[in-house]
């Protein structure tokens, strides 16, 4: 799983490598016609006979291309010229076009075999509610299913109360035939609130001894009940009851860490009750802005979720695998006296803090006894399990991390980190939570009679914020110091564009690099930063990732080749800790990037780029760097870095803070929160809960079918004993065809008009039309000399008179983990543009480069651009009138694309060159292909220099969309995609 060379092979081969290429030829500018597709009228002039001057060959109309040639040897490569042969970096595989019998496997070993036995069958929720169901009304407390489905619209849409109101009382609502039984929206949320739904909320006043006027609202649910409706929830797929060790070989000894199951934190867990199922849960908390711009309300919702539900069903919001368990009060307290304006200061926050810790005790109090005793949960299947309940992690920003911890900011928790070894390259002594609760227990026995004030200033002069009785007090077994994960979104995404971007800017200039993101290509689904980055006002994780994306490339010429290699090893840690799964492989060569980076970060302070408001800061002790030594062993604990990502449950932020805010009016605005989000919990239920009644009654939903199974270790063989034998799951076999509308966009249309409306040359298409038909004629005879022969004697079969043109494509990128990996899929695109008029932009043309496998009958795997060559698609097309069948049926789709070269590689980036081929007669190379021999999307950054504006052609300026046409020279951008990043070294 290796992605890139050695770091140390790196850092040896600083020089910049090229490889010769006879590359004389300059570069005419771009003679387009004007691009703008309009239907061309019909021209009469071209007959069948005489068809626009083209060699029209119509004995080879025949689908027959046994052809041979016996002792003729033709090289069959693609292109006019032999690709390159690039230096292959490491040895990962992208892709393999035929031999689907022999992808890897996943091997699996389970050694708690007698764990997460099914026991009696019982009623789930589904089920409870049919039983208590009226069966004269099925749709109770509505009259009918029109009547459900209208109030599920209007509870559902986000409408006002006095907007529904209008509503209900419209002349067409209250007509005959169709009249609501409720009549106002008041009785609409009366009916919705008793709908049947998940777990009840409760409501506790919190009040500190310090603040006694100023009691705290803490709304609250039973986080047992939660972890019941989770583990019922059919929604939530399949799910992991046992851990287990996850191995890439046959022979266990490469161990592969992807789920949270398959991570050690669960596997020592179950070592503790060897014969009970473990229910690992997860937990939450961000404090959520829910005013833009103005105002100051916020709330701190504490989200809930178990580690047996996997990691692509709980990032999905729409499954809803995170529940809201309670809204931690923020603590503002209007009533305190201060003796001072330090205390004054100070003292709010140390209550905070206070109130956190004491409002989790409260919520988490349910949990505490089925810790060591069991309890019996329903699963999805409705057997009864008997679990053991287990804070696992605790996911958090770093702010959050370190209220958690209990710990002052700028400490390390994971090690015994300070302030001034936040810059060191490697972990310290690793910090206990124990280790936290006896200094905290030193401090009381040194000054038993301290206030909370005394106590506090204490604290922090020992590395602590304060806090006496940390909630996590009531939990032995949960070292907190091993629980809170470092945070990929805060630590990684925010932390590279606030610090090594600021650097950047200040050894690039702001202008100098405004100047190279307005010019970088164009690509759909991402941001372009026309403007700069300096405008920004909020960066959201999207924004952040598409700085990422490009920021590397547009660097070379600008600042020192140390500056790259760090910012390359910065951005190779960010891209590689969010695999989806991880070998001790990758996890060293993480260790490897950072400490590549750590040797190069000197550049940013002799330079004077890293630098505060007084001079040049002379260290690195900033605490979201120091954590990247930690993410192996977080890793190894707890799975792939999606699984403790803060990502995540931010987005269920959304749903449950923010939408449920603009829900509400804005006075006790909590309360009401907590209302409208048990009211839109119960209009999903009822809504799934109606779909599964349907489904149970048509006979597809029926899971007393399921057969019934003494255990479930995820597939085992009923006769698996324990450890002794290691299952192998293959992965899912991928399918990489190219996918396009059913109708082209140009139907029928002759083949000179297409010239003109595509600008392409005639005679290069004809000569591209003759090689590829040779090509087809001579199949697996096609090698060694003679090829420039046979191809002027082919001639060109008459079926290629009129041609079907497609303007985009969908392809499905290549991925090296189908196991776990997400597919993903990109638009690829030949199309002509349009004209601006009174009320459209003009909109350009838009021909996408892309990764071309120039050997696609190969069984073997490819390894990184070895076997690909890099083009621009001129044309997507089909001949019009062609049998696709018969025993040598023709390509369904075919591509007119020109050809770039490889033209060195720099080893401070890692990243290849490439510039435009140009043949013999000084007109860019060109050969037409079969679409599916597309890899996948080939996003290029021009090589820019010392300046941006060296590129811009005479009486022109680059802007994005003419890049790719006026520029010469790119580099491979391997930072585009995560895929890129995986597949393209």
């Amino acid at each position: 799983m290796a992605k890139s060379p050695s770091c140390q092979a790196w850092l040896e081969s600083q020089d910049y490598k090229e490889i010769n290429l006879d590359n004389s030829s300059s570069f005419p500018l771009p003679n387009n016609l004007p691009g703008f597709y309009e239907e061309p009228e019909e021209d009469s002039s071209d007959s069948d006979d005489n068809y626009g001057g083209w060699e029209i060959d119509d004995s080879m109309n025949t689908m027959d291309t046994g052809n041979s040639m016996d002792s003729m040897d033709v090289d069959c490569s693609v292109g006019n010229a032999t690709p390159q042969c690039i230096p292959n970096p490491a040895g990962s595989t992208t892709r393999d076009h035929t031999n689907t019998s022999d992808f890897p496997k996943r091997y699996y070993k389970f050694p708690f075999s007698n764990v997460a036995k099914k026991l009696q069958k019982a009623d789930t929720p589904y089920e409870k509610t049919k039983q208590n169901e009226d069966p004269n009304a099925p749709f109770f407390p509505f009259a009918t299913e029109e009547e459900w489905q209208l109030a599920n619209w209007l509870g559902s849409s986000g409408l006002p109360n006095t907007q529904i109101d209008k509503f209900l009382n419209l002349p067409w609502v209250n007509a005959p035939g169709h009249v609501p039984s409720f009549k106002t929206s008041s009785d609409l949320i009366n009916r919705i609130e008793a709908l049947p739904g998940l777990p009840p909320w409760n409501a506790r006043w919190i009040t500190l001894p310090e603040a006694p006027k100023d009691p705290q609202l803490l709304l609250y649910r039973d986080p047992v009940e939660c972890l019941k409706w989770l583990e019922a929830n059919p929604e939530l797929g399949e799910k992991d009851y046992v851990p287990y060790e996850e191995y890439v070989d046959g022979e266990g000894t490469i161990r592969c860490y992807s789920e949270i199951a398959s991570g050690e934190a669960w596997n020592e867990l179950q070592r503790k009750f060897p014969n009970l199922t473990i229910n690992p849960f997860i937990m939450t908390t961000d404090s959520t802005h829910l005013t833009q711009l103005t105002g100051d309300k916020k709330v701190k919702p504490l989200l809930i979720s178990s580690a047996h539900i996997r990691q692509n069903v709980r990032a999905k919001p729409s499954k809803w695998a995170f529940l809201p368990l309670a809204f931690i009060p923020e603590g503002k307290f209007s009533h305190l006296e201060f003796q001072n304006p330090t205390q004054a200061s100070l003292l709010p926050g140390i209550l905070s803090r206070h109130l956190y810790h004491m409002c989790m005790r409260e919520v988490m109090k349910p949990v505490i006894p089925f810790t060591v005793t069991p309890i019996e949960m329903v699963d999805s299947e409705g057997y009864i399990r008997k679990e053991i309940l287990a804070p696992l992690f605790y996911i958090a920003d770093t702010p959050e991390q370190a209220l958690v911890a209990g710990l002052a900011p700028n400490n390390c928790i994971p090690c015994l980190a300070g302030t001034h070894l936040l810059d060191a390259d490697h972990v310290q002594i690793p910090r206990t939570g124990q280790s936290i609760l006896d200094t905290i227990k030193g401090i009381r026995q040194e000054f038993p009679d301290a206030d909370t004030w005394k106590f506090a200033m204490v604290a922090k002069e020992r590395k602590l914020n304060g806090v006496e009785e940390p909630w996590w007090i009531d939990f032995p077994s949960l070292d907190i110091c091993k629980a809170v994960c470092p945070d990929v979104l805060h630590g990684l995404h925010k932390a590279f564009k606030d610090h090594c971007v600021a650097w950047h800017i200040n050894l690039v200039g702001k202008l100098e690099l405004h100047a190279r993101f307005r010019r970088l290509p164009k690509f759909p689904g991402f941001r372009h930063f026309t403007a700069g980055i300096s405008k920004i006002s909020q960066w959201t994780g999207k924004e952040h990732r598409d700085l990422q994306r490009s920021i590397l490339p547009a660097l070379v010429g600008a600042v020192p080749s140390q500056a790259l290699r760090a910012t390359r090893a910065e951005l190779d840690f960010i891209y590689m800790a969010q695999y989806r799964s991880h070998t001790e492989e990758t996890l060293s060569q993480l260790m490897e990037y950072n400490k590549i980076w750590h040797l190069n970060k000197n550049i940013f302070i002799t330079t004077g780029a890293r630098r505060g408001k007084k001079g040049t800061i002379p260290h690195f002790r900033i605490p979201k760097l120091h954590t990247r030594p930690h993410y192996p062993e977080f890793i190894r604990r707890f799975g792939a870095t999606t699984n403790f990502t803060t990502e995540t449950p931010e987005r269920y932020h959304i749903e449950y803070a923010k939408k449920a805010y603009r829900g509400v009016s804005k006075k006790d605005y909590t309360e009401q929160m907590v209302r409208w989000l048990d009211r839109q919990e119960k209009l999903r239920y009822f809504e799934r809960y109606i779909e599964w009644r349907q489904l149970q009654h048509t006979g597809y939903w029926n899971s007393d079918s399921e057969p019934q199974l003494e255990s479930d270790n995820s597939g085992l063989d009923p006769e698996f004993d324990g450890d002794t034998e290691i299952q192998a799951i293959p992965f899912p076999t991928m399918t990489y065809e190219p996918k396009l509308a059913q109708r082209p966009s140009i139907a029928s249309q002759e083949i000179m008009k297409l010239m003109k409306l595509f600008s392409i040359s005639p005679t290069q298409f004809q000569e591209a039309v003759k090689r590829f038909e040779a090509k087809r004629s001579l199949g697996s005879q096609a090698s060694g000399r003679g090829w420039d022969r046979v191809a002027v004697e082919t001639g060109i079969p008459s079926y290629y008179k009129t041609l079907d043109v497609w303007k985009m494509f969908r392809i499905t990128l290549p991925v090296l983990d189908s196991l776990h990996d997400p597919i993903e899929t990109r638009i690829i695109r030949a199309a002509l543009g349009k004209k601006a008029t009174v009320t459209q932009k003009e909109i350009p043309d838009v021909f996408d480069i892309v990764l071309v496998d120039t050997n696609p009958t190969s069984s073997s795997q490819q390894m990184g651009l070895q076997g690909l060559r890099v083009a621009q698609l001129r044309m997507i097309f089909r001949p019009a009138h062609i049998n696709l069948k018969g025993p040598h049926p023709h390509p369904k789709h075919l591509a007119y694309v020109e050809w770039f070269d490889y033209d060195g590689y720099n080893s401070d980036i890692s990243m290849y060159a490439v510039q435009k081929s140009y043949g013999h007669s000084g007109h860019q190379t060109t050969d037409i292909i079969e679409l599916d021999q597309v890899v996948q999307p080939c996003p290029l950054s021009p090589c820019f220099g010392e300046k941006a504006s060296n590129l811009d052609p005479i009486g022109n300026v680059l802007c994005g969309t003419n890049t790719i046409e006026c520029v010469e020279r790119f580099w491979i951008n391997s930072f585009h995609t995560k895929a890129t990043f995986q597949t393209v070294f």
